[in-house]
């Protein structure tokens, strides 16, 4: 079965008040070299394997120069056998593209764009710590479609300090008009050690009440569904045959592969992660070793615990016969209890041999899928 591939570009011209993703915000072109060519050297010492998606995620990949972005690509097809459906995904910030980066990303086989739009309210933007303006994002979009590329995701967020039901809306509207592909809605979570957190913890941040986070929920996927985006996880939403094939090789619990600073990889019994220090990484691979700093072999119980909680992310939920056959065990007799209770509340569902998250459920899935672990 072939896998997905991660690859971490961990540079940033300004972090955001929310991230807490591995990133600096920093780097001379100097650096970008350096980490490329200890990327590409991690690359040629993997395992020649199938891949039928490629994730460059960050960070912001396309803050840095496109003929490093071009190389790891070229690095990927010369060790691995890449399927002749590849999905190849870029995330991109609307600040830092331009129609030259496109040209070289689109010539190196990348054929989706995850654009980080976030809100088309100005304001917004500014708390958010993001680079660009709602005009920013439009402009950018028309160039990606300029370039060619028929696949697009753009991501925006709820639930920021002070955002009404109504701007967000209107995001959400100005989103739909542009007509991408695919849409991913999150709610903001604050991260301890984020300038958004920090505020917070201080007073100084006015953010909406549980309420109307739980309306802003429902506006997404109503509206989202009224403009043609079929929910299939708990924040993602696409036009017919255009899922991210990648993401969900997650949620389904298949192998895949992460390289770069920071990145995590899972071949079913292990889970291991790389450095997340830059100069560590480069050195590592510099001495011809892998970066790794922590493996956890996986228990069996960890292995149901992971299944449930990401099948139960889709909006397609658990097959019960899929479940009984990877673990040779019957999803009722470990976790009849739960299952029984949350039926009976209306937060799941089943429908023939499947095991799903009704809508009410979505809105406070975090407290069920507790109940799994």
């Amino acid at each position: 079965m072939a896998k997905g591939l991660y690859i971490h570009i961990p540079f940033c011209v300004r972090k955001c008040a929310y991230c807490d993703f591995f990133s600096c915000a920093s780097g001379s072109a100097q650096l970008h070299k350096a980490y490329i060519d200890a990327l590409i050297k991690e690359i040629d010492m993997c395992k020649a394997q199938e891949l039928d998606t490629i994730f460059i995620g960050g960070g912001t990949p396309s803050c840095i120069d496109e003929s490093l972005i071009a190389q790891v690509l070229w690095a990927c097809g010369h060790r691995f056998c890449i399927a002749g459906d590849v999905e190849i995904t870029i995330e991109a910030n609307p600040a830092t593209l331009t129609q030259e980066k496109l040209q070289t990303y689109k010539e190196a086989g990348i054929n989706r764009i995850s654009m980080g739009v976030q809100s088309m309210n100005d304001d917004e933007l500014k708390t958010l710590g993001r680079l660009h303006t709602a005009c920013d994002a439009i402009e950018s979009y028309h160039m990606i479609r300029r370039a060619g590329f028929e696949n697009v995701n753009i991501d925006v967020m709820f639930a920021l300090p002070a955002q009404s039901l109504g701007s967000f809306g209107k995001t959400l509207k100005a989103v739909c008009d542009l007509a991408p592909e695919h849409i991913s809605a999150y709610s903001l979570i604050l991260e301890p050690g984020t300038p958004l957190y920090e505020q917070h913890e201080k007073q100084r941040l006015s953010l909406p009440d549980e309420d109307t986070e739980r309306q802003m929920y429902d506006l997404a996927v109503s509206y989202l569904d009224a403009s043609g985006y079929g929910q299939y996880e708990i924040s993602n939403f696409a036009k017919e045959d255009r899922k991210c094939r990648h993401n969900l090789k997650y949620w389904h619990c298949d192998d895949y592969a992460g390289l770069g600073a920071g990145a995590h990889s899972y071949d079913g019994e292990r889970r291991w992660a790389n450095v997340c220090d830059i100069g560590e990484y480069i050195k590592s691979l510099s001495e011809g070793c892998l970066p790794i700093v922590e493996t956890t072999l996986l228990s069996e119980s960890d292995k149901i615990s992971e299944f449930i909680i990401m099948g139960l992310r889709l909006c397609d939920g658990i097959d019960i016969n899929d479940f009984k056959q990877r673990f040779e065990k019957d999803i009722c007799d470990l976790f009849g209890k739960a299952l029984a209770r949350h039926i009976r509340t209306g937060f799941l569902k089943t429908a023939g041999e499947r095991i799903y998250l009704t809508h009410q459920g979505f809105s406070v899935s975090n407290s069920i899928l507790c109940d799994f672990v």
